[in-house]
This record gives structure tokens, C-alpha cells and sequence, in this order.
């Protein structure tokens, strides 16, 4: 028989850390930049180093995805990492509006990039 105490006492800790993470990303010194456009996350994850982002689901929770727009032998692609399942790809941008939910969350305003991420890349191309 399951405990629902535990159950409903953890579900409390995930909800306090998700206000928790979403009040840090609304403080001055932000640890994540909100993306704004696919035009944007093109630029951002232009580099040699995919860029860690993720998208904030119902309820606060997280899919993290390594984003990098690079060339193929076919010409601009974005490669996608999820880290939920490990899987990866090559998407054409048509592909991913149909196949992620990537476009749908940067409408919604709950498309992030760590900042340290892309610190990390300046800091690869600058050394």
C-alpha cells in the first residue's frame, strides 16, 4: 500500500522548487535567459558546443534538451539531444515546428538557455 503522505509531501517539495526556480529566473542576476524566437535560439546555439536548454512543462517541471544549429552535408540543420530519453537528431526547421514542441514552448514564453552554457561557450571560442 502506497504512502499518500510521502507521495503528497513530495509533490509539495517539487511544487516549492519549481515557484523557487521560476523566482530565480525572474531576479536581476538571471541563471537563465528566456528564448524568444527560433531566430534567437539560432544564434545562441550556433557554436561548436550544443547549448543546454530546456522547457518548463505543466507544473513546473523540466525537459532539458542540448540545442545546436549546425551544417550537414544537406545544409542548416538542428541537432536536438533530449535528455530524458537520450535520443538525438537532425531536424530541418519545418521538421522541428512538426516533430518537438520546441517553437510551440518559445510562444508560450517557456523556452529557456543556461546562461552558464552559453558562458562556457564564449569562454571555449575566446581561449
Amino acid at each position: 500500500m502506497m504512502n499518500y503522505e510521502m507521495i503528497d509531501a513530495w509533490e509539495q517539495r517539487v511544487r516549492d522548487e519549481a515557484i523557487a526556480d521560476k523566482n530565480a529566473m525572474d531576479t536581476s542576476e538571471k541563471r537563465y535567459l528566456r528564448i524568444e524566437s527560433l531566430e534567437q535560439l539560432a544564434k545562441l546555439s550556433d557554436q561548436f558546443t550544443p547549448l543546454e536548454c530546456f522547457l518548463v512543462l505543466n507544473g513546473g517541471f523540466r525537459s532539458t534538451k542540448y540545442v545546436q544549429y549546425r551544417w550537414s552535408r544537406n545544409g542548416r540543420h538542428w541537432w536536438i539531444e533530449h535528455s530524458i530519453d537520450d535520443t538525438e537528431g537532425y531536424l530541418t526547421g519545418p521538421q522541428l515546428e512538426r516533430w518537438t514542441h520546441i517553437p510551440e514552448a518559445i510562444r508560450k514564453w517557456a523556452f529557456y538557455a543556461d546562461r552558464q552554457s552559453i558562458l562556457a561557450m564564449d569562454e571555449k571560442e575566446d581561449g
